[in-house]
């Protein structure tokens, strides 16, 4: 179940915002997340994640995820920093900070901290998926971004699956279907639900 408050752009505005609600349970667990798109300045923005999850009302862990971005004069989206922190069961933390002057983003966890170098097009794991709508628009099949994290550079690779109709309590909504996809040597697979109505907002 979602709900979702979205601001459509003023003539001074280049990025529609928005804020969403989030909430899903399974057994005796529940989870309520948020996810929001926010103007800090003329030409930057911010986008922020929440989850908690709790079992029989006793919450268990929680995260948050920030990323700020800029628009350049060219109109292409830049990363300007990262942060996330894990609490509950595991405690985990971590900050990018981007130079794009110097070329460098500098990595801090709670066990170190390391700088890298940076060319080209390179996103957090948070600011590329705004990214993602913009590419279905262009009609792709297959995205890739190069992402920067505690480990280095990654690249994620992405698969358009088509499109297809979520029914939720709220009614039913067009959406576009996308895999991520991940290394041969995993089982695991990360299949999600874009709006093709609102941004590409996160459906299911």
């Amino acid at each position: 179940v979602f709900l979702l408050i979205l601001s459509k752009p003023s003539l001074s505005q280049e990025l529609n915002t928005y804020f969403i609600n989030y909430k899903a349970s399974t057994g005796f667990a529940t989870a309520s997340a948020t996810r929001s798109f926010s103007r800090i300045t003329i030409d930057s923005y911010e986008l922020l994640n929440t989850i908690e999850v709790s079992v029989a009302d006793q919450s268990i862990t929680s995260m948050r995820e920030r990323s700020r971005v800029t628009i350049s004069d060219g109109q292409q989206l830049i990363p300007l920093s990262y942060s996330m922190r894990q609490t509950g069961f595991r405690e985990k933390s971590e900050n990018i900070e981007f130079d794009w002057t110097q070329s460098v983003a500098t990595i801090s966890t709670a066990e170190r901290s390391q700088r890298i170098k940076i060319e080209g097009e390179i996103f957090d794991k948070l600011s590329h998926q705004l990214k993602i709508h913009n590419h279905i628009k262009q009609n792709t099949n297959q995205i890739s971004f190069n992402i920067i994290e505690e480990s280095g550079i990654q690249e994620y690779r992405y698969s358009v699956l088509g499109n297809e109709d979520i029914e939720t309590p709220l009614g039913e909504f067009p959406s576009i279907k996308i895999e991520r996809t991940l290394p041969e040597d995993t089982s695991r697979s990360i299949v999600f639900w874009l709006s093709t109505e609102w941004e590409g907002v996160l459906l299911k």
